[in-house]
């Protein structure tokens, strides 16, 4: 497939969701000049509907504000023929949920010290985009990713880990809003506090990594049930077994990382990303 698309050529059709398409692109400059990327085109239906437009565009322009090695890059936002598009980062590899799927389909799990390591660069990818502040007013931005979970993180060939789609991400100065007990994220990693409906923060995602690591380190799911109420029922009600109870290799020290970032309460949680990156280091280097 090759589609001409701006100043874009559409080489390759990646993936659809219900606001845009994917796909694998190069820029094309002078001299035969040539870049490959990523293109995160819009729906043509949705151009006409304000709020989703609002969506795509703070997603864009939040996104372009963190630059981090750890955050796929946006590189342009514009607009050809109506239609709203991102031209972003091209992560030559796998989500990490297609990485954990393979490794477990072929008999090889992920060795548990890669796994806080892939976790541990996350953490500290969204650590950079929590603590980012307006560069006009210098005020912070209070950014919470909000839908952390293995299909969001892209694992490059090279060994880079990259956080992507902060398409629900909160910040302040958005022009979207979200709807009054409306709940964003993917259900089975959205905090105890989000399932209830109360304030949130940064603390959020601390708990998402929490169970994004728990399901690497045990290769099961923590909060799956056949319906979104008894998952969210479950998120705000019960205890979790320890990790090392589901896998007799890991020890007593990760199981009380994992606790630490999924306390119930957010007063008793990991309080930064930064804490836990650091506390899977020094677990690492141990």
């Amino acid at each position: 497939m090759l589609h001409r698309f701006g100043q874009y050529e559409l080489l390759h059709h990646l993936a659809s969701g219900g606001m845009a398409e994917v796909y694998l692109a190069r820029r094309l400059g002078v001299e035969g000049f040539t870049r490959e990327l990523v293109v995160k085109r819009m729906l043509p239906q949705l151009s006409i509907d304000a709020e989703c437009v609002s969506m795509f565009l703070d997603e864009a322009r939040l996104t372009a504000m963190l630059q981090h090695p750890n955050i796929a890059q946006v590189h342009d936002l514009g607009r050809i023929d109506d239609t709203y598009f991102i031209a972003m980062e091209f992560v030559d590899g796998p989500h990490l949920g297609n990485l954990v799927k393979r490794s477990i389909g072929h008999d090889d799990p992920l060795p548990i010290d890669l796994c806080a390591w892939i976790v541990a660069r996350m953490a500290e990818g969204l650590d950079h985009a929590h603590e980012r502040e307006d560069p006009i007013t210098g005020q912070p931005l209070g950014i919470v990713h909000r839908d952390v979970n293995h299909a969001n993180v892209l694992i490059s060939r090279h060994g880079m880990v990259k956080v992507t789609d902060f398409g629900v991400a909160r910040a302040t100065g958005q022009r979207a809003t979200t709807r009054s007990g409306a709940i964003k994220g993917k259900i089975g990693y959205i905090s105890p506090e989000q399932c209830l409906n109360e304030p949130f923060d940064r603390r959020a995602d601390v708990w998402a990594l929490g169970v994004v690591l728990y399901e690497l380190l045990t290769h099961s799911r923590l909060y799956h049930e056949k319906s979104d109420l008894e998952t969210l029922d479950r998120i705000v009600n019960e205890p979790y077994k320890p990790a090392s109870t589901v896998n007799d290799s890991l020890d007593v020290e990760i199981d009380q990382i994992l606790s630490r970032a999924l306390a119930k309460k957010p007063a008793e949680r990991t309080a930064t990303a930064a804490i836990l990156a650091e506390e899977l280091e020094r677990w690492l280097q141990a």
